[in-house]
Parts: structure tokens; C-alpha cells; sequence
């Protein structure tokens, strides 16, 4: 039986320097990447000195429907006035701002309707708050006015 021979163009003649090379490069990355993946920093204390804005009353914080953009507001010794704007119809403004009035215990005072606004009043303890929400001829562009003031 003969004995199958590779010729000598298709020999690979690998020098042990390269061998070990190689072997050291491989080595290191793997250390780098076992490295890497179980690295943990070190918890940081946190910054306590540094605050956002809190107002005063947790009457002011109310929440906004999603994709509303804020115009303006401002907050004054009375109270805070906010106005917004939101893609959506004004129906659907308007019964998101009654359940949330409503939800945080407020009473609806008195209510509105014409041919260019809706308006909702409402009542708690010593606040008074006014929700104006515009008709626009464009249903997409629906402007949002939120006055919320401690009662005389």
C-alpha cells in the first residue's frame, strides 16, 4: 500500500517564534475580553446637592398626554400657568384633563363650550384651576391652557 505524500508546494512550514506569537496575542485578547465583559465600576456616591425643580405644592404636578410639547409657563406666588400643545383632538384633550382633575380628588366647578374653546373649571380645598383647550381648524394642532391659583 503506498503512503500518500503531500508535495512540497503544499507544505505549511510554521516557525515556532510565529507559533508562539500567535498563541501569546491570542491569550491577551482573551484576557482583554474576559476582562471587559466582567468589568463592574465601583458605585459613585450620589450627588444629593444637586436638585430639579420641586414646586411647592404637589398640586402643580400634573401629568401630559403623550406627544404634548410645552409652549410656556410661568409660576407666580398665586399658583402656575401652563400652555401646551398636542396632536390630538380636542374632545379627547379635553376628557384626558377631566380624568385627571378628577382622579386627584378635584371637583368640576363649571364647564363650557363654544365654537373656538372648551373650558373646564374646577375646584380643591384652596385652589382653583381653569382648562382652556382651543379648536383649531386643524385637528392636529390643539393648544392646551392650564391656570391653576389659589382661591381668595
Amino acid at each position: 500500500m503506498p503512503i500518500l505524500t503531500v508535495p512540497a508546494k503544499f507544505k505549511i512550514h510554521i516557525s515556532p517564534v510565529k507559533t508562539l506569537i500567535t498563541v501569546i496575542v491570542l491569550g491577551l485578547t482573551i484576557f482583554a475580553y474576559f476582562n471587559f465583559v466582567s468589568y463592574r465600576p465601583k458605585v459613585l456616591k450620589q450627588v444629593a446637592e444637586i436638585n430639579g425643580y420641586k414646586t411647592q405644592d404637589s398640586m402643580f404636578n400634573l401629568p401630559n398626554m403623550t406627544g404634548t410639547k410645552e409652549i410656556g409657563s410661568s409660576n407666580t406666588n398665586n399658583g402656575r400657568q401652563i400652555t401646551l400643545e398636542v396632536n390630538k383632538a380636542p374632545d379627547d384633550v379635553r376628557n384626558f384633563y377631566k380624568n385627571v382633575f378628577l382622579d386627584k380628588g378635584w371637583k368640576l366647578s363649571a364647564s363650557s363650550n363654544d365654537n373656538k374653546s372648551l373650558v373646564d373649571e374646577y375646584r380643591q380645598g384652596k385652589y382653583d384651576a381653569t382648562v382652556i383647550i382651543s379648536k383649531e381648524d386643524v385637528i392636529s394642532n390643539t393648544v392646551i391652557g392650564i391656570n391653576i391659583t389659589k382661591a381668595d
